[in-house]
This record gives structure tokens, sequence and C-alpha cells, in this order.
């Protein structure tokens, strides 16, 4: 345990500021930064080898690999440590972002779902689920999830109009959108 305890703390040590966990954005890492990411994926991978169970070390590799713009082995990384910790909200964002950011809304509801389920008061858990199946062309369960949030969060107005644009899909008033920037048009 002593050897998976020096790789994990190298590892996460690396990322110092290149990667953020509170959802600030970051810009894209320059050569020294990459070489970093790269070096803490080597650690962290190497710690899971002692440790398979470590899903703090996946979310680790999950957020370097975000960071360096691999998008699959991002979504591949986050999938394995939601599988290991499937009612923590924090991965369950981060697996299904990661699953809508390549587009693959179905995974990214399918991923978000017990973990919404257990946690109704996460406004944030319950839009990314909603979006999700809004995306996924399953309006109807968008609008349960947005209305969810409305109820959390009262004077969210993002949340109320995410549910008028769910109705308008169900009744087909409105198109359904394919992409985040079509629905962020409809806001």
């Amino acid at each position: 345990m002593e050897e998976f305890n020096a790789l994990f703390e190298r590892g996460t040590a690396q990322l110092g500021e290149i990667v953020f966990l509170d959802g600030r954005e970051w810009k894209k890492p320059g050569f020294l930064a990459r070489r970093k990411l790269r070096a803490s994926i080597s650690d962290l991978e190497a710690a899971l080898r002692i440790y398979p169970e470590s899903w703090q070390s996946l979310v680790f590799i999950g957020k370097a690999f975000q960071a360096l713009g691999e998008e699959e082995q991002c979504l591949d990384h986050f999938l394995r440590a939601a599988a290991l910790e499937p009612t923590n909200r924090s991965i369950a964002k981060e697996a299904g972002a990661a699953a809508g950011r390549l587009g693959k809304h179905d995974l990214a509801a399918q991923v978000m779902r017990e973990s919404a389920s257990l946690h109704p008061g996460d406004g944030a858990l319950h839009t990314n689920l909603g979006l999700a199946y809004l995306l996924s062309g399953q309006a109807d369960l968008a609008k349960v999830e947005f209305k969810i949030v409305v109820a959390a969060e009262p004077d969210n107005p993002v949340a109320k109009r995410l549910v008028e644009v769910a109705a308008g899909v169900v009744s087909q008033e409105i198109e359904c959108p394919k992409s985040q920037g079509e629905v962020a048009a409809l806001l």
C-alpha cells in the first residue's frame, strides 16, 4: 500500500494547476504541461495495477486525458470509476459530461440515472441528465428531470425554460435539438 500511496501522491501532485476539479475551464496545455499530464497518467496507471479498485486514480486519469483532449480515453476512465462507485454523483456528472462531449447522449443518461435517483436535490446532475435525455430524443424524460430541478430550485430561470423547451419538443412545437449549441439557442 505504501507504493500505491507514493505513486498516487506523485501522480496527483503533477496535475497541479493543469487539471481542475471544480468546473473551471483551463487553457490547452502546452508542451511542458502535456509532459506532466503524461507522467501523471503513467504514475496513476502504475498505482491502479497495485490497487485496481482505486476509483480516485481513475478519475484523475480521466481528468488528465480530458485536459489532453483525448475524450475517448477520458470517458473510458470515468466509466470505469462510475462502475466502481455508481452512486457517486461527481463521477456520474464527469462521465455523463464526457459521454455528452462525444455525442453519446444515451450513454450519458445511462451513467447518470442511478446517481440522480439517489440525489434529488442535485440540480446540476438532474440538469445534465435532462439534457442527455433531450439530446437523445427522449424529451418526455428530459421534462421530468427539468421539473425536478425547478422543484429544488424554484428561482432557476434556466431550469424553467428547459421545462418549456422539453414540453415544446414533446408537443412537436419545437424541433428536438441535436447539440448543446442548439439547446443554448433555445434558452
